[in-house]
């Protein structure tokens, strides 16, 4: 599990599906976060 804040609120993002083999993978990549930050 991982989280990612925007615009004060905290959210909890998981896989789907979920993969116990690859725990190394997360639920939204640099690219997503950026573009978030620039739509605030």
């Amino acid at each position: 599990m991982s989280q990612a804040e925007l615009n004060g609120e905290l959210f909890t993002l998981e896989r789907f599906p979920p993969n116990a083999e690859e725990e190394a993978l997360q639920a939204w990549e640099a690219a997503d976060e950026y573009l978030l930050q620039q739509v605030k």
